[in-house]
């Protein structure tokens, strides 16, 4: 059983929790009654109470939760968190989600992929090298290379993913970590997962995927042998592009995944778009890289969703002859 704080107001008797006010008034309550409350408290929890024992399973407390009540447990000691960034009921169900897509140990949210991202290049110290491939989301780029580079002194070697003799032989004494996003982004360049995480365990380096543009649908590379996938959540997993999140999956790395977990308590769409990735989503990346990755103003990227085929082919047609 967990404590799950739905950022609401905890009610307390003496040391004990006892429940949690949330804002409709409604309380679950677990131990004592509503005598020492104050209107228009008591009033709604008179008609609205929900009585639950200290055993109760979890598997019982989300319908009180989706009911618009709160679940609540009593042992302070054992689930000291009373904070919602520690763990909430609907983030905890998203993060379990996940983890047993990829096929984890366990799952973490964030307020985006670059939020995820950003967490997971945390797990490394000071000076480290990274060994990332040469063509990723321009935010991945910007996060290494224009800020870690300068903030915690990471270097980065780019190697094309096809080049796995070269990935190896970039690996230095102080390398930590190799990057991966496959497909990537906007190239669509895929790289060999599992061999790319044998190399990560021969040379005890940390493998992070990057999985955004695949998803579990379609491939898991933690199964493969890596040690952390990220998503950006805006883009295939949440598929109404109506949020903004990210996620991250450890494997069975528990080191890895309690300080994870520390770290992360610390600190899209499926419609069809058209778009330049030189000006955009990779205009930060500097010009003679992007040339030479063949990121020029004529590449424009589709990324094709769930239309009908030939509703985008005649919506294309007609904006070329226009």
């Amino acid at each position: 059983m967990r404590l799950y704080d739905i950022s609401q107001l905890p009610m307390l008797e003496g040391d004990i929790l006892v429940g949690f006010i949330d804002k409709w008034d409604l309380l679950s309550h677990v131990e004592g009654d509503s005598r020492h409350l104050s209107l228009p408290v008591k009033e709604a929890m008179t008609r609205n109470v929900g009585r639950l024992d200290k055993r109760t399973p979890e598997s019982a407390l989300k319908p009180l939760f989706y009911r618009g009540q709160v679940a609540v447990i009593v042992d302070r000691q054992k689930f000291p968190c009373l904070v919602t960034r520690s763990d909430v009921l609907t983030r905890h169900a998203l993060e379990t989600a996940i983890a047993e897509l990829e096929g984890g140990t366990r799952g973490y949210a964030f307020a985006s992929g670059l939020t995820a991202s950003a967490t997971v290049l945390e797990l490394l110290d000071k000076d480290s090298h990274i060994i990332a491939v040469d063509d990723v989301y321009g935010g991945t780029y910007r996060l290494v290379d224009n800020v870690r580079r300068h903030s915690a002194g990471h270097r980065v070697s780019w190697i094309n993913p096809d080049n796995l003799l070269a990935l190896e032989a970039a690996i230095r004494p102080d390398t930590r970590m190799i990057w991966v996003e496959t497909p990537t982004n906007p190239l669509l360049k895929l790289a060999d997962l599992a061999a790319i995480a044998d190399i990560a365990h021969r040379h005890k380096l940390i493998s992070v995927a990057d999985n955004t543009f695949a998803s579990p649908a379609i491939q898991r590379p933690i199964p493969l042998g890596f040690d952390i996938v990220v998503h950006s959540a805006t883009k295939y997993l949440n598929g109404h592009s109506d949020v903004v999140a990210g996620l991250a999956v450890v494997g069975n790395r528990p080191e890895l995944a309690d300080k994870s977990g520390y770290l992360q308590n610390a600190v899209g769409g499926v419609e069809s778009l058209v778009s330049q990735p030189f000006s955009m989503t990779h205009a930060s990346i500097p010009l003679e890289q992007r040339l030479a990755g063949s990121i020029t103003p004529q590449l424009i990227r589709l990324s094709v969703s769930i239309e009908d085929p030939q509703d985008l082919i005649n919506d294309l047609r007609q904006t070329l002859t226009d």
